[in-house]
């Protein structure tokens, strides 16, 4: 497990995908244990069957829309039972949130999209924050050393983020994109 963790670098999404993967493949362990251990191993399938289902319609491109989907809901369902009957003590209460609503936004987005345009296609893969959080860089960045601000400075600096919003979506090439 010590290669799949990176302590210099908790934002390594590579190496965080493999190690969700790994605990993914557990829910395929087939062993003989005796009855206190096997209680063990049931959960363990279980973290893995979930984990699995949150992850495989991110990565696995074969998977059709109502199938990734399908992953998603049962995951949700599965965390939502366990969450109720072990509280925080399943999952954090953040990352329990946080699940909850990145799985309605991702079927939200994908039922509007099937609205506004059935004959475009939909990927989970742009159900992601990276917008937000470019604009929440460039927002960042006009305060350059000074990360405290106060409301109209604050206001200051979203206008200007969004003046940088213009510029770049009538100029795509002089985006740099952020390191």
């Amino acid at each position: 497990m010590a290669l799949l963790l990176n302590p210099e670098d908790p934002q390594d999404v590579p190496r965080a995908i493999e190690l969700i993967q790994a605990l993914a493949d557990l829910r395929n362990l087939d062993i003989d244990l005796d009855p206190v251990e096997s209680k063990t191993l049931i959960a363990i399938k279980l973290m893995g069957h979930l984990f699995n289902c949150l992850i495989q319609p991110y990565i696995d491109p074969t998977l059709s829309l109502t199938q990734q989907i399908k992953y998603l809901s049962k995951f949700q369902h599965v965390a939502m039972v366990l969450y109720r009957k072990n509280s925080t003590t399943f999952f954090p209460g953040q990352l329990y949130g946080d699940t909850s609503v990145m799985i309605k936004s991702t079927v939200f987005y994908v039922r509007k999209q099937q609205l506004w345009d059935p004959t475009c296609g939909v990927f989970l893969t742009l159900t992601g924050d990276d917008q937000l959080e470019t604009q929440f860089g460039r927002v960042h960045m006009q305060g350059a050393h000074d990360a405290n601000c106060d409301m109209k400075s604050l206001a200051d600096r979203i206008c200007a983020a969004m003046d940088l919003n213009r510029v770049f979506t009538r100029h795509p090439s002089w985006d740099q994109g952020h390191r």
